[in-house]
């Protein structure tokens, strides 16, 4: 059931045809076989700090890493989505994976991805470094997901960690992250 679920999605995404649509998903936490999801969140506090989460997926829905990292920022939440979708391609880079599915809640950030934009302003670097990352992949995808699919890195975007540090969970994962991304698989 799971693998028609996914079968149907991809379908559905290819009928747009020659353009370029970028279809929200509430769960889509299946990518091809051989690749990983990294989603990816963050979450801007009133004290001024920034927290980066991402989890990696095997293509079942399993966990296979969670990290948060903690700056000292002050960025409108546009600018922390993107650092925080850089962050989970430099992640899956330095993990060595090489079949990429990057899932945001932020569509603003999604479509520069895609379109790969350029610009001016400093949101514009972390697009770049994004656009020249995903070339090291054998395949890199990006998609836009609701944000109630998107739970388990908002979860770890908000993890307590100290600033300036990052923390990485490989094995085992804490308890509450593998249950919230159990109920995403239903």
């Amino acid at each position: 059931m799971v693998e028609e679920y996914c079968a149907h999605n991809e379908k559905m995404r290819k009928k747009g045809g020659g353009t370029v649509r970028v279809a929200s998903y509430e769960r889509r936490w299946c990518p091809p076989n051989d690749a990983v999801k990294v989603n990816v969140d963050a979450h801007v506090s009133v004290d001024g700090g920034v927290g980066l989460g991402a989890v990696i997926r095997y293509h079942r829905g399993k966990i296979k890493v969670d990290v948060v990292l903690r700056i000292k920022a002050s960025w409108k939440p546009e600018v922390a989505e993107a650092h925080a979708a850089l962050y989970g391609v430099q992640v899956a880079s330095r993990l060595g994976f090489s079949k990429v599915v990057l899932e945001s809640d932020a569509m603003q950030v999604v479509n520069a991805i895609i379109r790969e934009a350029k610009g001016a302003l400093p949101i514009f670097l972390f697009y770049d470094e994004i656009n020249s990352l995903k070339f090291y992949f054998d395949s890199f995808n990006c998609n836009h997901v609701k944000r109630r699919g998107n739970c388990v890195a908002g979860l770890i975007a908000r993890g307590e960690v100290a600033e300036g540090s990052e923390r990485v969970w490989l094995d085992p994962i804490p308890q509450n992250f593998c249950n919230l991304a159990e109920i995403d698989l239903i």
